[in-house]
């Protein structure tokens, strides 16, 4: 089964590898896809995508935002975020990160008076920063033997409970989720248990939806089957996706491994991708910083409508404010989309391919439960089965049934690893199947087992 870890540190937060060494880790662990989520930091990004291209592990550009809920701290989990997005996730965390340093300042004076030798620059060496996280200075105390270990210097030395540190203020949790989203990210509320219980997390998810929030973390090193159960039916409740990871650091928790946690921990590929899928990480954005075709005049005015409205939208004081960015922003993509196709013969030949390819991935997440047939497809662009076909194989090397197929087989994957609560039958229904039996040898051409020993099987 193939696995991913979607939760991990660095050396740009309070990791001991570097984003490069992290892909490699990863690399020799066997997942398929690993995030970077640095805390309150986009600065590890870079690095991590681009030993990503040398790799067979897929990497993904994330941060882990430190942020408020009344007086309840709870980490949201940024994922996918576009490239051209990343100054603006450090702009939107530094004056936190500067509320950091300040509480740091604090944190060591205090220490200082007493009695503890430890001084400022040395944790920020450490950390090669200023806003440096208590991880590090717990470091630095078990290297002089104020502490038995991380924990101790934690319990004692560093908790809010001894006096010593006094948390900065952080950005609020409703406010991050609805600025992840709107930069094109999954938006994911990390280890939902460790701060707050079942009737908080009830109290919370909500409005976090309203908000935009994509899902919750099911599978976390420290969470037990009961509490993995326990999240689960609560994203299925709130329709919220699955994710996961290890909350890697490396040195600063020698216990805890990538991929496999404290030695239990297994978060599936499908999270991954249904995730991947979720966010606007493949976006329009591409086509404004390469134009691969020209729009006319009042196409040109058209789209300027649009964005006006997008404008007048994301300043309204409204509870639907998000879904209503986001249904101007679908409006949007589907005018460049009709646009560029009208304007399809003033491009390329393969550059044409490549773009009724992705419109193609484009319909299918749409159009998946009505058919799986290449010539439903192909009609939508008015092509000839035939020559559509032709053209898809040209430019993946897959054929277009396959792509179908796959995409099916990933949502019925999903539901049955997932959905413990939905029988085989409701499952046919829900991805349009006619019946059970059509779908069962669907499932089993592709997979190679029936869906009931695919669910037995995982």
């Amino acid at each position: 089964m193939k696995l991913c870890d979607l939760h991990t540190h660095s050396t740009f937060s309070d990791g001991s590898l570097t984003p490069a060494e992290l892909v490699g880790l990863a690399e020799k662990t066997g997942l398929a896809a690993v995030a970077l989520t640095d805390h309150n930091t986009a600065a590890g990004l870079p690095e991590l995508m681009a030993a990503g291209k040398n790799s067979s592990v897929i990497t993904v550009p994330g941060c882990e935002f430190s942020t408020d809920y009344g007086d309840v701290e709870l980490h949201i989990v940024g994922l996918f975020f576009p490239e051209e997005t990343w100054r603006d996730v450090d702009d939107y965390v530094q004056p936190m990160r500067n509320a950091k340093k300040q509480s740091n300042l604090r944190l060591i004076e205090r220490l200082q008076s007493a009695g503890y030798d430890i001084a400022y620059r040395e944790v920020a060496d450490l950390a090669k920063s200023d806003s440096f996280n208590r991880a590090h200075a717990a470091l630095i105390l078990v290297r002089k033997g104020y502490a038995a270990d991380i924990n101790d210097a934690f319990k004692r030395l560093l908790s809010t409970k001894s006096g010593n540190y006094i948390p900065p203020r952080r950005i609020d949790a409703f406010e991050t989720v609805r600025f992840i989203r709107e930069h094109g990210a999954a938006a994911v509320l990390a280890h939902p248990l460790l701060n707050l219980d079942e009737k908080g997390l009830e109290a919370f998810l909500p409005t976090a939806k309203e908000c935009g929030l994509t899902g919750i973390e099911t599978r976390y090193s420290k969470f037990s089957d009961k509490e993995t159960e326990t999240l689960e039916r609560l994203a299925e409740k709130y329709g919220l996706l699955q994710s996961g990871g290890s909350d890697y650091h490396g040195a600063a928790k020698p216990t805890l491994h990538l991929g496999t946690g404290y030695g239990n921990l297994r978060v599936p590929f499908d999270f991954f991708e249904a995730l991947n899928h979720r966010s606007t990480y493949r976006n329009h954005l591409e086509y404004l910083k390469k134009p691969d075709f020209m729009l006319t005049e009042k196409q040109y005015q058209d789209i300027l409508s649009v964005i006006d409205v997008l404008r007048i939208v994301n300043n309204l004081d409204s509870p639907a404010r998000i879904d209503m960015v986001m249904s101007t922003l679908d409006v949007f993509s589907q005018l460049v989309d009709e646009y560029r196709f009208a304007n399809i013969g003033k491009v390329t030949k393969t550059k044409s391919h490549e773009l009724l390819f992705s419109h193609f991935c484009d319909s299918i997440s749409k159009h998946y439960r009505e058919s799986r047939e290449v010539r439903y497809y192909a009609e939508l662009q008015h092509l000839s089965p035939k020559h559509f076909a032709m053209i898809i194989k040209d430019v993946t090397g897959i054929s277009a049934t396959q792509w179908i197929a796959n995409y099916v087989i990933i949502q019925a994957k999903a539901m049955l690893r997932h959905h413990l609560g939905m029988s085989i039958l409701q499952i046919s229904d829900a991805l349009g199947f006619p019946d059970q039996s059509t779908f069962s040898r669907y499932f089993k051409s592709h997979v190679q087992m029936s869906p009931s020993d695919y669910r037995a099987h995982v």
